[in-house]
C-alpha cells in the first residue's frame, strides 16, 4: 500500500511539473538541422512561435544521411518514424513531456537509493528542484543534443551509488555512457571517466567492462571525425577565439604567427566584446578562410606551454561573462530560452545569483575531498559529478574557445545541480535518521 501511495504521488508530480513548464522551450540557435534534416524541413531560427508543431516529411531521409552523427540524433529519428506512422506532426511539448516523465523518474530512483525512510518521499520535489528550473527542462523542448545527459547523468549515478552492481547494471551503465559519449562531442570521454572511475571506487575489475567503455570511446570519437563540418569551425574558434583571445585579453605575448586582427574574430565575422557577448564586423569570415591551417593542436600546444592558465581561466574576466544560466547564442541579446513560469523563473534566478560564480571552486573542492574520504558511501558520485562539472569547463573552452561557451557549459552547470541534490539528499537522510531514532 505505502508503495502504491508513493507512485501515486510520483505520477501527480510528474503531472504537476509537466502542466507548470508546459510553456518553457528553448529557441533554435541554428544547430536543429543536425537533428532533424532526414524527417522534417528546417525550424526558423530565434523563433518566439510557441506552437512547436512541426510537419514531418512524407518520406524520410535515410537514417545514414545525417552529417553530424550523434546518438541523440538516431533516437529522435527512430521517435519521428514510429510517430509518423500515426501522425504527420511531430509534436515537441509531447517529446518533451515523455522527456520530462522519464528524467524525473530517474531523479526519484536516484533519491530513493540515498533517502529512504517512510515518508521521505515527500520531500523529493524539494530536494530536486535546483533541477527543475527552466535552463534545465527547456532542453527538452528543443532539439539540442545536451538533453542525452539530462536523461542518463542521473541514472549513471544510481548504478554507481548502489551496494551490489550486477551484470544488468554494468550492460546498462555501459550503454548510458555510451549514448551520452556519442551524443555530442564535447562528451566523447566519459565511458574512459566512468570505466576509471569504477576501478578506483567501486573495484570493478571486469575486463569486458572496461573493454566495451574503450570502444565506446572510440566510436564517440569516430562520430566527431566523420562530422568535419562542425569541427573545422571548432577548431579554429578554440585557437582565436579561444586560446590566443585569453593571451591578448591578459596581455600575455601571442606566437608571431598568429594574425592579430583576427583575433576574438569568429568562422562567421562577430567579434567577441565583455559586454554585449560579440559585435559585428565586415569580416564575413575572411579571417577564417585565411587561417584554416591552424587550430585546435596549436590551442592545446599554446594551453600546455603555459599550465598557469588552467588555475586562471575559471576566474578570467572574459569566462565569468558566461557563466550564467539565461543560455544567449554568441550575442547577449539573443537569449534562448523562453518561458512562462513565473514561479520556476525566480528560482532560476535565485540560483543563478547564488551559484553561477562559484560551481568551479566548489566542484574542484568537492572533487579533492571525495578522494581524501574515498571510502565514504556517496563519495564516488560526489567525484564522479564534480570530475565532470570541472572537465566539462576546460573541454568547452578548448573545443570553441569563449565562442557560444555559456550554452557549451550547460553539461558543467547541470553536473553540479545534480551533485548539490546528493547533497541535499543526504543531509536529509540524516535528518530523518534522527527523527525515526
Amino acid at each position: 500500500m505505502a508503495e502504491r501511495i508513493r507512485y501515486v504521488f510520483l505520477a501527480i508530480f510528474c503531472a504537476l511539473l509537466c502542466k507548470e513548464s508546459i510553456d518553457i522551450w528553448m529557441m533554435n540557435n541554428g544547430d536543429f538541422d543536425r537533428a532533424i534534416t532526414p524527417f522534417m524541413n528546417g525550424i526558423r531560427q530565434f523563433s518566439h512561435d510557441g506552437t512547436l508543431l512541426y510537419t514531418l516529411k512524407e518520406n524520410f531521409s535515410s537514417i545514414v544521411n545525417y552529417e553530424y552523427k550523434s546518438s541523440f540524433s538516431y533516437i529522435l529519428y527512430l521517435y519521428a518514424y514510429v510517430i509518423s506512422i500515426f501522425t504527420h506532426t511531430f509534436d515537441l511539448r509531447l517529446w518533451s513531456s515523455l522527456s520530462k516523465i522519464v528524467y524525473i523518474c530517474a531523479l526519484y530512483k536516484l533519491f530513493v537509493e540515498i533517502n529512504n525512510k517512510k515518508y521521505s518521499y515527500l520531500l523529493f520535489p524539494v530536494s530536486a528542484l535546483l533541477l527543475f528550473t527552466p535552463s534545465i527542462l527547456s532542453q527538452f523542448t528543443a532539439f539540442y543534443q545536451d538533453q542525452i545527459v539530462i536523461t542518463l547523468l542521473p541514472v549513471i549515478t544510481y548504478i554507481i551509488l548502489k551496494k551490489e552492481i550486477s551484470r544488468f547494471d554494468k550492460v546498462l551503465l555501459v550503454a548510458c555512457a555510451a549514448l551520452i559519449a556519442t551524443s555530442k562531442s564535447q562528451f566523447f570521454y566519459i565511458p574512459i571517466l566512468i570505466s576509471l572511475i569504477s576501478i578506483i571506487f567501486i573495484d570493478i575489475r571486469d575486463k569486458k567492462f572496461h573493454l566495451a567503455m574503450v570502444i565506446a570511446t572510440i566510436i564517440a570519437l569516430s562520430f566527431s571525425f566523420f562530422s568535419p563540418s562542425a569541427t573545422k569551425n571548432n577548431s579554429y574558434h578554440s585557437l582565436y577565439f579561444g586560446t590566443l583571445l585569453y593571451n591578448k585579453s591578459n596581455g600575455k605575448e601571442n606566437p608571431s604567427w598568429a594574425v592579430d586582427e583576427c583575433i576574438g574574430v569568429d568562422a562567421w565575422g562577430n567579434k567577441f566584446d565583455l559586454d554585449k557577448g560579440a559585435v559585428t564586423t565586415e569580416d564575413a569570415g575572411a579571417c577564417f578562410a585565411k587561417n584554416k591551417e591552424r587550430g585546435l593542436k596549436d590551442s592545446l600546444l599554446l594551453m600546455l606551454k603555459q599550465p598557469s592558465m588552467f588555475l586562471l581561466l575559471p576566474f578570467d574576466s572574459g569566462v565569468r561573462t558566461q557563466l550564467t544560466e539565461d543560455y544567449f547564442h554568441v550575442f547577449k541579446e539573443n537569449k534562448l530560452i523562453i518561458s512562462k513560469s513565473v514561479f520556476l523563473n525566480e528560482v532560476q534566478k535565485i540560483k543563478d545569483s547564488a551559484l553561477s560564480t562559484v560551481r568551479i571552486p566548489v566542484a574542484f573542492i568537492a572533487m579533492i575531498a571525495s578522494l581524501i574520504f574515498i571510502r565514504k558511501k556517496y563519495s564516488v558520485a560526489i567525484f564522479t559529478l564534480s570530475a565532470f562539472s570541472i572537465s566539462q569547463f576546460y573541454i568547452s573552452f578548448i573545443g570553441e574557445g569563449y565562442r557560444d561557451l555559456d550554452k557549451h557549459l550547460f553539461a558543467m552547470n547541470f553536473s553540479f545541480d545534480l551533485m548539490i541534490f546528493i547533497v541535499l539528499s543526504i543531509i536529509l537522510d540524516k535528518v530523518a535518521s534522527g527523527i525515526y531514532k
